[in-house]
């Protein structure tokens, strides 16, 4: 195996790699964060200056119009995360795969 190649499987091996390891941490945190820490969702809000503006009135027509805007938040912000890890899943994991084959053949082969 040339040098050239050599350096081209190790290094596309370890984006794919990467790639996986990334996805799969970010599926893992979004799982934690849906089942054990629900209220983690609430420290990144892109809508906290609303929620601000709404935590002056205390009627409970606020409060429950808040707690519904909480909870919308959290899935998007589920849904967002998601949608970053997965393709990073299935575009790592078969680039890993394949390049890290590759470099077990030819090693076998030479």
């Amino acid at each position: 195996m040339t040098w050239i190649r050599r350096v081209y499987l190790y290094s596309f091996a370890a984006i794919g790699l990467t790639l996986t390891l990334y996805g799969g941490i970010a599926i893992f945190q979004v799982s934690l964060k849906a089942t054990i820490l629900p209220d983690a969702w609430r420290a990144k809000s892109e809508y906290s200056y609303l929620l601000r503006q709404k935590e002056r009135d205390n009627s409970p027509e606020a409060k429950k119009a808040r707690e519904e805007e909480l909870g919308l938040q959290r899935k998007a912000d589920g849904q967002k995360a998601l949608s970053w890890a997965i393709p990073f899943l299935v575009f790592g994991i078969p680039m890993w795969q394949y390049h890290w084959k590759a470099v077990v053949r030819e090693d076998r082969a030479s």
